[in-house]
């Protein structure tokens, strides 16, 4: 549990420093290592030499609940009438 808090303290404080000075290049908070792999994750592609700032806006279905339009994909469906 005690890493549990840890990890998510660190999201805490990154979310919020992204929101605060979205300009600061991600490499203040995270080893180059740890920004590259993230970034290789999320991009599928090599990453880049100079690091990405910190806040970036989401694209669509960048989030595990959203499908590539946008849309929610946990939305209850319409009830018939």
């Amino acid at each position: 549990m005690a890493i549990d808090l840890v990890v998510a303290w660190r999201i805490y404080l990154l979310t919020k420093q992204g929101r605060e000075t979205p300009a600061i290049p991600c490499d203040v908070y995270l080893a180059e290592e740890e920004w590259k792999v993230i970034y290789a994750w999320e991009k599928k592609q090599l990453p880049p030499d100079k690091p990405p700032p910190l806040h970036r806006k989401p694209s669509a279905g960048s989030l595990p609940w959203e499908d590539s339009s946008g849309a929610s994909a946990t939305a209850s469906p319409e009830r018939p009438r």
